[in-house]
């Protein structure tokens, strides 16, 4: 009887005890349920810690972006290079052979990106990404590097960019990213030396992650091998390209800059000054006639003290006018007005 009433009691006490809390729809949501609902993404340390940092970030003036003017946003600069990121190199030597007047903004968020991954370029008009080839950059400058080239020289920068980036561009990533040593010793602490807590700690290891998930690349002797195997038969095309430009210019074309100066110089800088312990590129570049001299010219026409060397680059188009698009686009063909005759026996 005593084992009875207890538990007669211990039922009363439950029937007693508040339901839990219903929501309007009127679904039952238990007790457990709602915990799981509101257990935060991060821990509260690192959550005070992202708001202090996106506070600081926020009231540095050196960080923020000016609305008059273009912003480069990248990740900071070391190894006698503006930026430890090959394809912010890139963009800006772009933006330097457009000469138009920008801003740099290191603080390594990427947040302001459209596509998540730096470089991002911003104007008043517009913020694109950088990250995936310059021609997105139209939208932001009004304007493209390629636009004076003919359209015989467009076609040859679309085929030499396509090369890059499909065997030269992978490389480097193999090598920055999915080589376990150059991570750990040389990337990882590059980036994380450039970024405020906690975001020295998450960012490195996701970039890592999507890379490799992007190019596929698990690492390993045999795969490192047919890739820059690859990466090699590229450069030594591009030597071929660039063994009579002595003659011309300093340039891929000559006296007339293009975009595939700045996306190759991005990454011949990189692989020519980045300290990896594994750089099989390195010196394979330094033994390819002009490829490295070639490399070498631009960086002090670009980023050094070089003033001797001029060149002209494309104006934004003005009210009314239009400017020519790249090679591949097809413009609208005018509709030529019928005559009497031709309409009456259509």
């Amino acid at each position: 009887a005593g084992e009875g009433g207890s538990s007669r009691g211990v039922r009363r006490e439950r029937a007693r005890a508040p339901s839990a809390a219903k929501p309007s729809g009127g679904h039952h949501v238990g007790v457990r349920g709602a915990r799981r609902r509101s257990r935060p993404l991060l821990r509260p340390s690192l959550q005070s810690s992202v708001r202090r940092t996106a506070a600081a970030l926020a009231a540095d003036p050196s960080m923020a972006s000016s609305k008059t003017t273009t912003v480069l946003h990248q990740y900071g600069p070391d190894w006698g290079l503006p930026s430890i990121c090959p394809f912010c190199v890139a963009a800006q030597a772009y933006l330097k052979l457009l000469q138009i007047p920008f801003d740099t903004n290191s603080s390594g968020n990427a947040a302001i990106s459209p596509s998540g991954e730096l470089p991002a370029v911003e104007s008043p008009e517009a913020i694109v990404s950088a990250r995936y080839g310059m021609g997105q950059l139209r939208d932001a400058l009004g304007v493209q590097l390629d636009d004076m080239l003919s359209d015989l020289e467009a076609s040859e920068v679309h085929a030499y960019t396509t090369l890059v980036e499909a065997k030269l561009e992978r490389a480097t990533l193999l090598t920055q990213w999915v080589d376990r040593d150059n991570y750990t010793g040389v990337t990882r602490l590059a980036y994380a030396a450039k970024l405020p807590y906690p975001l020295s700690y998450m960012i490195p290891g996701g970039i890592r992650r999507r890379m490799m998930k992007a190019t596929q690349l698990k690492g390993g002797e045999a795969e490192e091998e047919r890739v820059m195997e690859e990466a090699k038969h590229a450069l030594e095309s591009l030597s071929v390209k660039l063994a009579g430009r002595k003659t011309s210019g300093p340039f891929f074309f000559g006296k007339t800059p293009s975009s595939i100066d700045a996306t190759l110089l991005g990454l011949l800088l990189f692989h020519l000054h980045a300290p990896f312990p594994n750089a099989p590129l390195k010196d394979f570049i330094k033994k390819l006639p002009g490829i490295e001299s070639y490399a070498n010219e631009l960086k002090d026409i670009i980023f050094g003290d070089d003033n001797t060397t001029k060149w002209s680059a494309p104006q934004p188009p003005t009210s009314g006018s239009k400017s020519r698009g790249s090679w591949f686009s097809s413009s609208k063909k005018t509709k030529k007005k019928r005559s009497e005759k031709e309409q009456r026996f259509r």
